[in-house]
């Protein structure tokens, strides 16, 4: 079966002669649905007979997309990291039949490029030293991109989740918060009660200098009550986060 090619020097499209056996073996891999099978039958869901009664009352089916969305809940990295490299090289194999009969270079050189342009296009970097020659292998380009940029999605998701403190963490940076926020109100209250003691003794004095020693300890108690209200505000924003995080507690418990 004769098979187009197209230069990446030239641009010009030739005919090459392709065995009708390797276009066949590449769709072979739609069997993989075997696998997702498999996963299902062997899965603790499914071998658990009171899981899956309690998922027939529940109206939920035990099929693949329960078990790997479990999966994915128990060991997220586990499932992107098998599924990915699992993934480049079943890619790498077929980028390599679809692009190996030029003969330019040998089979084994092949599959070494089409490794690393499957991995830079799964990865959305696109070198471009790189570029298929047919379009087979522009199919499984555009392929690889797609299913790169919903893995990195994912990704990105489980180690933002990964990186997110736990509802222990929080309450305990909301405590060492609230013991600072207390400590501050009670040196603001303090200064608070400072200033109107010297504004007390300059208002009494009658000394000429004492007018400009009045006026500066009005400013720091102006100064002084306006940090004990925003300590205070400060102090509220953190109680109704901490309630927040009870009732959330309360909800997933």
């Amino acid at each position: 079966m004769n098979w187009p090619y197209i230069s990446p020097e030239e641009r010009r499209i030739t005919m090459v002669s392709v065995p009708l056996d390797v276009i066949l073996s590449v769709p072979m891999f739609l069997r993989a649905y075997l696998l997702c099978r498999f996963m299902v039958l062997h899965s603790k869901q499914f071998q658990d007979a009171a899981t899956r009664s309690i998922a027939a009352l529940n109206r939920i089916s035990m099929d693949f997309r329960f078990v790997i969305k479990t999966m994915m809940a128990d060991h997220p990295l586990t499932v992107l990291v098998v599924f990915t490299v699992s993934y480049w090289i079943c890619m790498s194999w077929m980028f390599t039949q679809c692009e190996r009969y030029n003969g330019r270079f040998t089979a084994d050189h092949y599959y070494l490029n089409s490794l690393w342009f499957v991995t830079v296009s799964f990865l959305s970097v696109g070198y471009g030293d790189i570029v298929p020659s047919t379009y087979c292998g522009r199919m499984l380009a555009i392929t690889t991109g797609i299913v790169g940029a919903g893995v990195s999605s994912a990704l990105i998701a489980v180690i933002s989740r990964k990186l997110e403190l736990s509802r222990a963490e929080k309450h305990v940076n909301n405590f060492m918060a609230d013991s600072k926020l207390t400590n501050q109100r009670k040196n603001a209250a303090a200064s608070v009660l400072q200033q109107t003691w010297f504004i007390h003794k300059y208002q009494r004095s009658a000394n000429k200098g004492d007018d400009l020693r009045l006026r500066h300890h009005q400013r720091k108690f102006l100064n002084a009550i306006n940090d004990f209200r925003r300590i205070k505000w400060d102090q509220r924003k953190l109680q109704e986060r901490g309630n927040s995080l009870l009732d959330v507690g309360k909800v997933c418990g």
